[in-house]
């Protein structure tokens, strides 16, 4: 009898030890992503203030083996791919953006990996995973896959997991991050 009570007792305590744990790395994850998502809503604003204003930085062309030409296609790019959310187009891609810009198959992916340290595919999703964090903030009734379409995504899980490497959490837990934080005014996207 007395092993029997033992035996109970060590299990219970196992199971609050166990429990406690859990707590903890909920608790730990959910700080976490409160912080991913103030970084993320502290971007998304760095970059509206950048796009509104123009970069401040001068290239020195000196120290780079850029041309000023090359920086402005790159920015031309970026600003009409958010302004006319060619992004939204499921079979946006590079041919797209080459036959768009003019631009040829060999110097396209070098501007955007100079620019962005991302490939074509890697950008275009950026650009998708920008926009779904402006949907979320500013219509938190959209179902996640009423945002996977409106980014240009076909499949919820695709959505997901993109989001997930983009930013490092999905997009529910990014939406249930923001409930707690105070982040900087939404990007607001030109239609």
């Amino acid at each position: 009898m007395n092993n029997l009570i033992f035996l109970f007792i060590t299990v219970g305590i196992c199971l609050i030890v166990f429990i406690l744990l859990l707590l903890y790395q909920a608790l730990r994850l959910r700080n976490r992503n409160r912080v991913m998502a103030d970084t993320i809503g502290r971007l998304m604003h760095y970059r509206h203030i950048v796009i509104q204003n123009g970069d401040k930085e001068e290239i020195e062309e000196e120290k780079q083996d850029i041309t000023k030409e090359e920086y402005q296609l790159f920015k031309d790019i970026d600003k009409r791919i958010m302004k006319e959310r060619l992004f939204a187009d499921p079979n946006f891609g590079r041919d797209e953006l080459m036959r768009l810009f003019g631009v040829d198959k060999n110097t396209l992916p070098s501007i955007i990996q100079r620019y962005t340290h991302h490939n074509v595919p890697g950008y275009i999703n950026t650009k998708r995973m920008e926009y779904a964090v402006y949907l979320i903030k500013n219509h938190p009734e959209y179902t996640l896959g009423a945002i996977a379409e409106a980014c240009g995504i076909k499949s919820p899980a695709t959505f997901i997991r993109n989001f997930k490497n983009v930013y490092g959490m999905t997009p529910s837990e990014y939406r249930s991050a923001r409930k707690d934080i105070l982040l900087p005014p939404p990007v607001p996207i030109n239609t």
